[in-house]
């Protein structure tokens, strides 16, 4: 349901000043209408009044203005404050009841001068809170009060606009020239500058949207397609959608070079062509010629969108470690198997050849192939309850016992898991295969650059239906480690129980042991000639050590506990290193 606008305006209230009490100003349009006032603060409140017609009014008071005027009035004796509500009720006597006044004791000093900036933000948003079903607008008249009351004006303004209130219009009264002045358009360059920099600092564009969807003027085509390209970018970057990211870069260039050339003569277009080259500056390593996917992360790293950066690590450096030929092949059957097999598991074939590719010996006997699936495929049945294990091929191999012992006693302690009542060594103590294939289904999901789950959230979902429908699309590898069978037999396990798969998330965080089997695949690809680098050995290795390092850290991201939590600096100061270490080898 769309909220009713409910009009409000603050007002630094003046004292009565005698010479203008002795000749009142008329103001001969005031929205449409003449008015002749004496006190400073009358003529904005009755424009705006007669504009939009006021629910409430906010008048900041000083000891000065709570005192009795020196002289006596139409009303007789009375203060300066008690003069100006009279003099506004007669104008409009339905007023009377929509007034609040705000004490304010004039210091010089700046700690009680903030307090009063304080205490007007929260007079009005008391009054936000108690009206909820309203849109607040506040305008404000920024005639009265001593020198520096304009400032604390702006401040209240901007604490309050950081809480939602919206701003309405801004009033300036000249009783020289019997008017009173719409400044608003001075009070939005706050709105542009604050826009801008949330675009720099947080590649975020929705206060430059708000800012020039408020326009009452018409934007240029080339300001309409700066607007998109940034909101493209920002999408791009908040979602994660690699794939994006490097086009929407440069329609962004494309478009800050047209808009600076040909926008439009506005005053608001000016100021914010004014003010681009500080985006041009901070977008300059990602929108300049010599950008590339290094520049992309480490803009990301300082940004602090360090689950973005660890996905543009994992999907974007084995493809700018083969363009470099830091580690590369050019066997087209490598690089065909790699495209076959990373479409299997969600990857690109570049990430499947740096982390995952690893030849073995071909099957001896296409029967075995047959035999694996019409095991796994009686595994299913199994598990659903509409074959007996004694039964079945599956009672033949050990590990796959035990799997589905594991699943069927499984019911309590997976209630347990999801309700965060034990944890995840616990879980892996009590049911060890059923712990390695959620570990499995999570790796295999968080692949994927949109998902965003921790580890935790994943198991809150994680139950026996979840396992009887995905224990059969890991994959064909997954499943040989998980139950440590070999495709080139199909005889049972000869009893070396694997412990790989269990320990996976430990292993993991031990980058020591992960590296050290990682380090043994890459130098027997070495060996046999599939990897080649225009590097020597050691700088390959070295650029290939950094990579595993932040694949790493961002499993450890995704399986963090309040124990092992890096503090953001950390995070940054590991990612800025290890690309570090890569550009020192390319450059």
């Amino acid at each position: 349901m769309e909220k009713k606008n409910c009009h409000i305006m603050l007002a630094f209230v003046s004292p009565v000043n005698k010479k203008v009490f002795d000749e009142p100003v008329t103001y001969p349009d005031l929205a449409g209408e003449s008015y002749t006032g004496v006190q400073t603060n009358e003529a904005a409140i009755v424009k705006a009044d007669r504009l939009f017609h006021l629910d409430h009014l906010f008048f900041v008071a000083s000891e000065k203005v709570a005192s009795e005027m020196d002289f006596a009035s139409e009303f007789g004796r009375v203060t300066h404050l008690d003069y100006l509500k009279k003099r506004l009720c007669k104008e409009n006597p339905g007023l009377a009841q929509c007034i609040s006044e705000i004490p304010y004791r004039d210091s010089h000093d700046m700690d009680e001068t903030l307090r009063g900036v304080t205490d007007i933000s929260q007079v009005i948003m008391s009054y936000a809170k108690e009206h909820p079903s309203e849109n607040i607008i506040l305008s404000v008249d920024m005639t009265g009060g001593y020198r520096y009351s304009t400032m604390m004006m702006l401040a209240a303004m901007q604490l309050l606009q950081y809480e939602g209130i919206e701003i309405g219009h801004v009033f300036y009264t000249d009783f020289n020239k019997r008017d009173v002045f719409d400044a608003t358009s001075l009070e939005r360059v706050f709105q542009l500058v604050s826009g801008a920099a949330e675009f720099v600092k947080f590649g975020s564009v929705e206060s430059l949207q708000d800012y020039f969807g408020s326009s009452d003027k018409d934007l240029s085509p080339s300001l309409i397609d700066l607007l998109s390209a940034m909101q493209e970018f920002s999408d791009a970057i908040k979602i994660c959608r690699t794939g994006l990211i490097q086009p929407t870069l440069m329609k962004l260039r494309t478009a800050i070079i047209n808009f600076r050339d040909d926008h439009g003569q506005g005053l608001e277009e000016t100021l914010f062509a004014g003010i681009l080259e500080v985006i041009e500056r901070e977008y300059g390593a990602l929108i300049g010629d010599d950008a590339d996917e290094i520049s992309i992360i480490r803009w990301c790293a300082a940004k602090g969108f360090f689950q973005q950066t660890m996905t543009l690590c994992t999907e974007w450096l084995p493809l700018y470690f083969i363009n470099h030929k830091i580690a590369y092949t050019e066997d087209t059957a490598v690089i065909e198997a790699c495209k076959l097999q990373g479409k299997r598991e969600k990857k690109s074939w570049q990430v499947f050849f740096i982390t995952t590719y690893n030849p073995k010996a071909p099957d001896k006997t296409s029967s075995s192939k047959a035999m694996l699936q019409e095991l796994f495929t009686e595994l299913g049945e199994v598990l659903a309850g509409t074959k007996e294990l004694e039964h079945s091929l599956c009672q033949n191999y050990p590990r796959i016992c035990d799997f589905v012992k594991e699943y069927r006693t499984s019911d309590r302690d997976l209630e347990l898991l999801q309700k965060h009542r034990i944890g995840d060594k616990e879980f892996s103590k009590r049911k060890p295969m059923l712990s390695a294939l959620s570990h499995i289904l999570y790796d295999i999901d968080s692949r994927l650059a949109t998902y965003t789950k921790t580890y935790p959230e994943f198991v809150r979902k994680y139950n026996k239906g979840t396992i009887l429908r995905r224990y059969n699309i890991i994959g064909r590898d997954w499943q040989l480690k998980l139950f440590d069978l070999h495709p080139q037999d199909g005889n049972s396990p000869d009893g070396k129980q694997a412990t790989l798969i269990a320990q996976q998330d430990e292993d993991m965080r031990d980058h020591a042991k992960l590296w050290k089997a990682t380090l043994k695949r890459y130098q027997k690809l070495m060996k046999m000639g599939i990897y080649q680098s225009a590097y020597s050995e050691e700088e390959m290795l070295r650029c290939l050590h950094a990579y595993s390092e932040l694949r790493a850290e961002r499993n450890q991201i995704n399986h963090a506990n309040a124990k092992t939590m890096k503090s953001a600096k950390e995070i940054e100061k590991i990612i800025q290193h290890s690309l570090d270490v890569i550009e020192a080898v390319v450059k």
